[in-house]
């Protein structure tokens, strides 16, 4: 993990990072002594994670981010989600999004092209996900529980991220679209994330 640039607005300490070759952000409460960061004492971690066709640093990203760090001192990361953002897009991205556009166009629906190329991303996120949340916990004060909040493609991820990573206690998944809606092992999944939460997030 490489920190490439902090700025600390109103309390709240905004960190670039990457880990390999994907661009994320911190968010952490910040000390007032000089305008320097204080050391972190141990805190709660949310990862955080857009929808499709926003990035890490998307208005709902950073106002969830500075609430949680105002109001709970918890931090939060947010990583752009592959072919987002500060990350470059492949074939198969150009090839959704002119799709998409084609079809919103004529009137025609894409919630199935829409499920079809979140769970591509999730295939390719997760992992990135995992080792994100690797490097944050290795650094100091970030080794207390660790949440997760997605939104739209962020829920197609974070549901397979969730069942697979027990190191996220607790979860939220919004707006996740018709894709999710039709996985039956959704609801016992959410009861499962649920119930082995140990402090809240």
């Amino acid at each position: 993990m490489r920190f490439t640039s902090e700025t600390i607005t109103d309390g709240v300490s905004e960190r670039l990072f990457t880990v390999g070759d994907v661009p994320g952000v911190l968010w952490s409460p910040a000390g007032t002594a000089a305008g320097a960061a204080a050391p972190m004492a141990s805190r709660p971690l949310v990862l955080l994670a857009h929808g499709g066709g926003q990035h890490k640093k998307a208005p709902a990203m950073q106002g969830r981010a500075r609430r949680l760090a105002t109001a709970c001192g918890f931090a939060a990361a947010a990583i752009d989600a592959p072919g987002s953002g500060d990350r470059p897009r492949t074939e198969e991205d150009e090839r959704f999004i002119a799709e998409i556009r084609g079809r919103m166009a004529a009137g025609e629906p894409v919630g199935p092209q829409v499920a079809r190329y979140n769970a591509a991303q999730a295939e390719r996120a997760v992992p990135e996900w995992r080792a994100t949340l690797d490097a944050l916990q290795g650094q100091p004060g970030l080794d207390g529980p660790a949440g997760f909040w997605g939104l739209s493609m962020g829920s197609a991820t974070g549901v397979p991220l969730a069942a697979a990573e027990p190191r996220i206690t607790a979860a939220v998944f919004g707006l996740a679209g018709p894709g999710l809606r039709r996985v039956p092992e959704l609801p016992r999944f959410v009861w499962y994330v649920a119930n082995r939460t140990k402090s809240p997030c």
